[in-house]
């Protein structure tokens, strides 16, 4: 098969490792399934897109031989997408549109709703985005989750009760509900200490906002996201925090790729519940009280570390790199 992925030119950097993107979204559900794709004889290749008039022209030509053009995530240049889906038409060629966010109670509906409406096929990362887009009235989408990408950490949990080393990991717009939980943290004034260590963007005024935290039960240190900084912290600590808001509806179609991250990397999670998450309820602490999950592990220290094997074994059979790109295969070749 020849398959292209259109992505925005912007957020894609070719390095001496390969093509990398600082966007979670486009590495797990375009560069890892496509290099694996390509490993099986597939001939797939990237179309990076801007404003850019001679962007456009080169990528309009370059799908005129593909079997399928596959169209990520992209509001940044909606006029584009649109008529390069609409060129896919005109020739014949397979349109797929793969959503990874809830867009659709944003200024972005209308873009998403149209392209999903004219393509041949409709991908979502998860079965409730997937719901969500049925919802809509547009149509039914095929989920396909997103791989693995870190290297798999042994299960560890030996934790200082004198300072548990937690981490908690993302992009900024997920902070809130990490403030939250450490004001409250904070206001109760007992438990173990902590410390945490914050991996995401540099945003500004982000280390004062931390700073104020610190207190006599916790300490929190900020480390600029980059996937080496990230790999390392997860391999340092002891615990992985993933508060949620779900008073914002599209977080609740999240997909699990941290959670999915942070016990391939051997370490346990305390997460607030959101679908995605239901699956590794078994092996990690899914529930309201992020704090009580914690204590817990401290207390049962060797059932935890069983879980997490057992948390990777199903990991390996369901997240897998391959594993995604069977699923993009048969979808591709599908119809």
């Amino acid at each position: 098969m020849r398959v292209a992925w259109v992505l925005i030119a912007d957020y894609l950097r070719q390095l001496e490792t390969g093509l990398y993107s600082p966007l979670a979204s486009y590495r797990y559900r375009a560069i890892i399934p496509a290099r694996e794709l390509g490993s099986r004889g597939h001939e797939v290749y990237m179309l990076g897109v801007n404003e850019n008039g001679q962007s456009v022209e080169f990528a309009a030509q370059e799908i005129r031989g593909a079997d399928a053009v596959i169209f990520g995530k992209n509001h940044v240049v909606p006029a584009v997408t649109q008529r390069l889906i609409d060129l896919c038409r005109q020739l014949g060629i397979k349109s797929i549109v793969d959503v990874c966010d809830d867009y659709f109670d944003s200024p972005f509906k209308d873009h998403y709703l149209s392209i999903i409406q004219k393509a041949d096929l409709v991908v979502a990362s998860t079965p409730a985005l997937a719901a969500r887009i049925s919802d809509t009235g547009a149509r039914q989408a095929v989920v396909i989750s997103d791989p693995f990408e870190g290297p798999r950490g042994e299960p560890r949990l030996t934790p200082d009760l004198q300072r548990l080393k937690q981490v908690w990991f993302g992009w900024e717009t997920n902070l809130p509900p990490l403030f939250r939980h450490l004001g409250a943290l904070v206001d109760a004034g007992e438990g173990y200490p902590v410390e945490l260590t914050v991996v995401t963007g540099n945003v500004p005024g982000l280390r004062e906002v931390l700073d104020r935290f610190n207190s006599p039960i916790l300490s929190v240190k900020f480390i600029e996201w980059s996937l080496p900084a990230l790999w390392q912290a997860l391999a340092q600590c002891d615990f992985v925090l993933i508060p949620v808001d779900k008073e914002r509806p599209g977080n609740i179609a999240k997909s699990p790729n941290r959670m999915v991250e942070s016990l391939r990397a051997g370490r346990f999670v305390a997460a607030h519940s959101i679908p995605a998450y239901e699956e590794f309820r078994e092996w990690a602490w899914v529930a309201e009280s992020l704090t009580e999950g914690i204590r817990w592990a401290v207390r049962n220290t060797a059932m935890a570390v069983r879980r997490l094997h057992d948390a990777q074994r199903h990991i390996e059979a369901t997240y897998a790199p391959k594993v995604i790109a069977n699923t993009w295969e048969r979808t591709i070749r599908s119809g």
